[in-house]
């Protein structure tokens, strides 16, 4: 193999491991935004009211919802309730 074709394999192959070294560090980024996002919410409902609902509503269609006391207990028994229905 020449040098000239060798060169251009070499710069095409460290440009691919660059941009895939890129997505994975964009991909790292994303996720712990959205893992502190997800913190932030959780202590936010830790200074609430004993039956507070948070709704986290992006543009995307991602819906994250956080329930406090007896608001979450509730949700639990009527969803347990809701697939005692469907299996029997």
């Amino acid at each position: 193999m020449t040098p000239e074709a060798l060169s251009a394999v070499l710069l095409l192959a460290v440009g691919g491991v660059l941009r895939l070294a890129g997505d994975m560090v964009r991909r790292h980024a994303a996720r712990a935004t959205e893992e502190a996002r997800a913190r932030m919410l959780v202590d936010l409902v830790g200074h609430c009211g004993p039956d507070a609902v948070l709704v986290d509503r992006r543009s995307g269609g991602a819906v994250l919802t956080v329930r406090s006391g007896t608001a979450a207990t509730q949700e639990a028994a009527a969803r347990q309730q809701n697939r005692g229905e469907d299996h029997g």
